[in-house]
């Protein structure tokens, strides 16, 4: 298959490659416009026949799957966790009449005014430091910082094709099979029903290439094409579904013996994941021990 067959699969192009054009439709989504904050009212306008609708409430699965180790809610349920954040998704046959629907929806928003930066703390300890570094030959410290990335984030698009009970995902993505796991858990379907087609990304700090976008937009437009009971395409966005890609601080102290061994190891971890997201303990616990693990 040539690039621009790719393409389309992939969803850069209104149409994927190999489905009628009459019979697939277009998919948007409804994204949050504040970083933090509570929808106090939505007034939706009537949708036409052909347009199907999708929210919170709608999802007959696993409503936050468990994605990186962090339950992202794939709707907000009036709490607003990041800027873009998903509040519904809508398809229909005319592009222009979703567009136009989307245009209409009347949001009344109350912006937090919490300070942004919002602080969990983990703490891990296997033995007693505190001896080992009164006593150390010579202690080295160091700070490592992997600031975040915000700012326009070009998102390419993403194609569900619907054959009765199957489900087909054409999308750039690196995680082929989280995507399958998480969306058979969304859809409340067996994981045998769910396929992807996978695409590279190309170099680059490419958010395809992240795991957050592919896996949430692929489950929308499944989302959407189960409800619809049609193939879906949700195409390219110049607005990122995911939150930020998630910058850290690091500092490390070290304890080091006479023979130029480290004895003992501190480490102070901030990680600024550019949302409000609750990570999982386990899942906490496997990154500080990755972390550690090459002292």
């Amino acid at each position: 298959m040539g690039d621009e067959g790719a393409a389309r699969l992939a969803g850069r192009v209104k149409r994927p490659h190999g489905v009628d054009e009459d019979g697939i439709r277009i998919g948007r989504i409804l994204h949050s416009p504040v970083y933090r904050g509570h929808i106090t009212n939505m007034e939706l306008p009537p949708l036409t026949a052909d347009m199907t609708l999708i929210q919170h409430g709608d999802v007959a699965g696993q409503a936050e799957p468990n994605i990186g180790g962090c339950s992202l809610p794939i709707f907000s349920n009036q709490n607003l966790r990041w800027l873009g954040q998903p509040i519904l998704a809508v398809t229909g046959e005319s592009p222009d009449a979703v567009d136009n629907w989307l245009s209409q929806v009347k949001l009344d928003i109350h912006e937090s005014t919490v300070e942004p930066f919002v602080t969990d703390e983990f703490q891990r300890k296997k033995g007693n430091s505190f001896k080992v570094f009164q006593n150390a030959f010579q202690i080295i410290e160091e700070n490592i910082v992997i600031p975040l990335q915000e700012g326009k984030r070009e998102c390419a698009g993403v194609s569900c094709l619907k054959k009765k009970d199957f489900f087909q995902l054409h999308v750039e993505t690196i995680w082929q099979g989280l995507l399958c796991r998480s969306i058979a858990e969304v859809l409340h379907v067996p994981i045998e029903t769910v396929e992807v087609h996978s695409y590279d990304a190309g170099g680059g700090q490419s958010m395809q290439k992240t795991l957050w976008y592919p896996v949430h937009a692929s489950i929308i437009a499944a989302l959407l094409s189960q409800k619809a009971d049609h193939s879906v395409c949700i195409p390219p966005s110049e607005t990122g579904i995911g939150p930020s890609l998630a910058g850290a601080m690091i500092h490390l102290k070290e304890a080091i013996n006479a023979q130029g061994q480290i004895i003992a190891l501190d480490g102070d971890i901030t990680i600024n994941t550019g949302a409000f997201l609750p990570f999982e303990d386990e899942h906490t616990t496997r990154l500080i021990l990755g972390i550690f693990s090459v002292y």
